[in-house]
């Protein structure tokens, strides 16, 4: 998490040069890729272990001079791993890997400070398209009873900021709303928190 803290300091440093307006009307298409790094709370796990890809399309519209609507499809990997540990001794129990790929429609509003930076808060709908789990390294998808839904839905946060013309540092946070895992009486609700980095490219 703290590459993540450190790079979006070290561009607030720098001097953000955006020319795009950001006019009530103005449309503009994106691209965007980068990293995720993320958990699932109740899992046993914890910590920000589980990195993997992200990259999508997007696109916003100035509903005024200061805020706009946000729509994006994302392809995203989310998930958890790590080793669970005794509870009184801290010994190592055992390793689990949690992956789950999801392709995200995240809707949001954002309140823009001109050609500089923007902020915004939203939903975002993730539809599971791959799923997979290990034990110790070994493949436990058809043995294990614990279950993802097809459906997570959640909020996020997000921040922009603007440079070199039409490109923008992106930094993510997203959180389950619902329970990801379908229910079972031997595991907790598990809800997804995901933190990620992207670069993007306007047009």
């Amino acid at each position: 998490m703290r590459p993540f803290l450190i790079a979006f300091f070290i561009l607030f440093l720098v001097k953000l040069d955006a020319q795009y307006e950001f006019d009530q009307g103005t449309f503009r298409f994106y691209v965007s890729a980068g990293l995720n790094t993320s958990q699932m709370g109740n899992d046993s796990l914890g910590g920000f272990n589980k990195w993997g890809p992200t990259a999508g399309i997007g696109g916003y519209f100035m509903i005024s001079d200061q805020f706009s609507t946000n729509l994006e499809i994302n392809y995203t990997m989310r998930g958890a791993r790590g080793y669970v540990f005794d509870e009184f001794n801290r010994s190592r129990l055992y390793h689990r890997y949690i992956g789950l790929d999801y392709i995200e429609a995240p809707i949001f509003l954002s309140l823009h400070d001109r050609n500089r930076a923007s902020i915004g808060a939203g939903v975002v709908l993730a539809s599971l398209i791959q799923s997979s789990q290990a034990l110790n390294w070994k493949n436990i998808d058809e043995a294990t009873p614990l279950k993802y839904k097809p459906i997570d839905i959640g909020f996020l946060l997000n921040a922009n900021l603007y440079f070199k013309e039409q490109f923008a540092f992106n930094l993510r946070f997203t959180h389950s709303l619902v329970p990801a895992n379908e229910s079972h009486p031997d595991y907790a609700n598990h809800y997804h928190s995901v933190l990620s980095v992207r670069g993007i490219m306007m047009f």
